[in-house]
């Protein structure tokens, strides 16, 4: 279902366009650059609009299936969950599933899964042949399905299984979320903002180094600014993925046009310094 439309085999849905399967309904997606994505109810999820390739899933089960890449371009699909967001490269066949406690579980049959940072640290992978458990506090390995098929029946039974755990609700653990990725998304805005400060301040002293024929300022200034454009660079993941999250949060609290209209002043805020793939 998009809204209260039934879907037509073939139909065109647009960015943003928001996606509500119930339990049993299937729905397959041809993504532009990127692919295919089979959904399974019970599912609700979101075409991103702000890179091509992206979705955010508040809940379900996918299975991702991504081309090689061909014409030397780099292909991936780019999943939002909960818990953390995935970028499927060329070549890779998994199956993902997002619990009703937002929890997340994947599996990697072929291919090469990326898991974005959301501090400054290194990005996680997961390698082919391996599956990982995504909760609020930790992260688990797990034996994985030999194939596309057995890893589907795996995520399967992991969001039937917490279907008929006794669990926070959902809509309240989207609230927490949605509330501690504001705060992490403000404190990042926030050294953003000093990092490009800082990066005025050095362009300036490398400015008069280059005036003044000052090469050993120069050169430091140099490398200056290329540590603060590596700084920088990690800094708008950051905030990329700490955006994307509260978006996945807000469309599990309230599915409807009000939770967009809610993050209309964090969009104005976050897009200018959004990275651009």
């Amino acid at each position: 279902m998009h809204g209260n439309a039934v879907l037509a085999v073939g139909a065109m849905l647009r960015d943003g366009a928001l996606i509500t399967l119930a339990e049993k309904e299937t729905m397959a997606l041809d993504v532009a650059q990127s692919g295919r994505v089979d959904v399974e109810g019970p599912a609700h999820l979101q075409l991103g609009t702000d890179m091509a390739g992206q979705l955010l899933l508040a809940s379900g089960i996918v299975s991702v299936n991504v081309p090689p890449a061909g014409d030397g371009k780099l292909i991936s699909q780019r999943i939002v969950t909960p818990r953390a967001t995935f970028s499927f490269r060329a070549g890779t066949l998994a199956a993902l599933a997002v619990d009703a406690r937002g929890d997340v579980l994947v599996h990697v049959v072929s291919g090469r899964a990326e898991i974005a940072a959301d501090t400054e640290g290194t990005a996680a992978h997961v390698d082919p042949g391996a599956a990982k458990r995504l909760e609020s506090t930790s992260v688990t390995d797990l034996k994985p399905g030999e194939d596309l098929s057995s890893a589907r029946l795996k995520v399967r039974a992991f969001v039937r299984a917490a279907a008929k755990t006794p669990a926070r609700p959902s809509a309240e653990a989207a609230a927490r979320l949605h509330h501690d990725t504001a705060d992490r998304l403000e404190a990042a805005l926030a050294t953003l903002a000093g990092e490009m400060e800082q990066g005025a301040q050095i362009t300036g002293r490398h400015k008069q180094a280059v005036v003044s024929g000052d090469a050993t300022e120069r050169s430091i200034q140099q490398r200056a600014l290329a540590t603060h454009g590596q700084r920088l660079f990690r800094l708008r993941g950051v905030v990329l993925v700490l955006w994307e999250r509260m978006q996945v949060a807000a469309l599990a609290m309230a599915p409807d046009e009000a939770a967009r209209a809610a993050l209309s002043t964090w969009r104005d805020r976050v897009g200018p310094v959004l990275p651009r793939e």
